[in-house]
């Protein structure tokens, strides 16, 4: 579905939105939209729902502080506003917070599993599609579990969406992170069944770690 030409008569997606820092358009879930509170305050709009006039910013913290450092947001919007200094920080902590909740999910859903034992097996199954090591595990832990996603026909996967045969990887989370997200203790292997809870983890992950 495509909406009407711009002033240079090019045809877009609706679902394209243009960066007030580089000029360019880009698929709106590459972009971050910020909206204005009632105060005048920039708050960052993760989920795209807040009324009124929106903003948008490409999805990396560089791009973020641009804006920021120049003024570009104020000029978006057309009057003064106010520019948290932290906001940078803000969107990369909501960030993990939404990847973190993702796992979560799929793990009341019953679709995550934790644990050496029950990880190695579901991988040479061929049965994961996401593997998470906690960042403060022992290096020969992940190379077991890597000849186990070999053994189940898979190679690795570090972005969304991962290709065909492919475990996506997860590695920056420490084993505290892990256990709070899943509802456990101290979590140091996790994998997240085939599925669309698992494509969720993808999703959010690879945007958080595309925003760093």
């Amino acid at each position: 579905m495509c909406r009407a030409g711009d002033k240079e008569g090019k045809i877009r997606p609706v679902n394209e939105r243009t960066c007030i820092v580089t000029r360019q358009a880009y698929p709106a879930e590459s972009l971050i939209r910020f909206a204005l509170a009632p105060d005048g305050a920039v708050v960052p709009d993760l989920k795209g729902r807040l009324p009124r006039r929106g903003a948008w910013v490409g999805d990396n913290a560089g791009h973020v502080r641009t804006a920021m450092k120049k003024g570009l947001f104020a000029k978006a919007f057309r009057r003064q506003v106010t520019v948290p200094a932290d906001l940078d920080v803000q969107i990369g902590v909501q960030l993990r917070q939404r990847a973190l909740g993702a796992l979560g999910m799929a793990m009341r859903a019953g679709d995550v599993v934790t644990g050496f034992a029950k990880v190695e097996a579901l991988l040479r199954s061929g049965g994961a599609q996401v593997l998470l090591h906690a960042s403060d595990g022992a290096a020969d832990g992940w190379r077991k579990l890597e000849n186990a996603m070999a053994a189940g026909g898979h190679g690795p996967a570090n972005a969304h969406p991962a290709a065909p045969g492919t475990v996506f990887l997860v590695r920056e989370l420490s084993g505290n992170d892990l256990g709070m997200a899943l509802g456990r203790g101290h979590v140091i292997h996790a994998a997240v069944r085939t599925g669309g809870l698992a494509r969720a983890i993808e999703q959010t992950m690879t945007r958080w770690r595309r925003f760093a």
